[in-house]
C-alpha cells in the first residue's frame, strides 16, 4: 500500500495527538530506534535535528532529537524525543 505524504503526516499527527491527550509517553523499552524515527520524519517531508549539550569537561553529547514538519494545512510542528528515542512532546 502506497502512502502519500499527506496521509503519512495525518497519521503521524493523529497518533501524536492521541498520545498527548491520554498523557502517555513510550517507555525506553518501547522506543523506536533513532534511525527509524529519523527515517519516518524525513519520509513525511520533515527535517530531523539532533540536539547537543556539553558536560562539565566540555565533551559534547546528544540530549535529544526534533522532527520539524508541516501538517496538511501548512502549520509547522515539532515532535520532541529524548536521547533514547522516547517521545516527549509536540509543539
Amino acid at each position: 500500500m502506497k502512502h502519500t505524504r499527506a496521509t503519512t503526516i495525518a497519521a503521524l499527527t493523529a497518533t501524536i495527538m492521541a498520545t498527548g491527550f491520554i498523557g502517555l509517553s513510550a517507555g525506553t523499552a518501547d522506543a523506536l530506534p533513532i534511525s527509524n524515527l529519523q527515517s519516518e520524519c524525513r519520509g513525511a517531508g520533515g527535517s530531523w535535528v539532533v540536539d547537543y549539550g556539553y558536560n562539565s569537561t566540555g565533551i559534547r553529547y546528544v540530549t535529544g532529537y526534533e522532527c520539524w514538519y508541516k501538517d496538511i494545512d501548512g502549520n509547522l510542528w515539532v515532535d520532541l524525543y529524548d536521547r533514547k528515542g522516547n517521545y516527549r512532546n509536540t509543539g
